[in-house]
């Protein structure tokens, strides 16, 4: 499943913004690291605003860095 990958900074300023009716940003970070967000997110942010990758699922019993 393709994600949008974003910025440290730009999940900072995005989180908990509204994005229409009751539905806000809440960036996550995967497995490696990188700050995501759903690709229909995505689909309201500046199109340099982020990068698409392959979502990498956290193995069970395993910490986020």
């Amino acid at each position: 499943m393709n994600v949008a990958k974003i910025t440290a900074a730009k999940a900072d300023e995005i989180r908990g913004q509204e994005i229409f009716g009751h539905w806000y940003f809440e960036p996550i970070q995967d497995i490696n690291g990188n700050w995501i967000v759903s690709m229909h997110e995505a689909t309201h942010l500046p199109i340099n605003d982020f990068e698409v990758i392959e979502w990498v699922a956290p193995e069970m019993g395993k910490e986020i860095i």
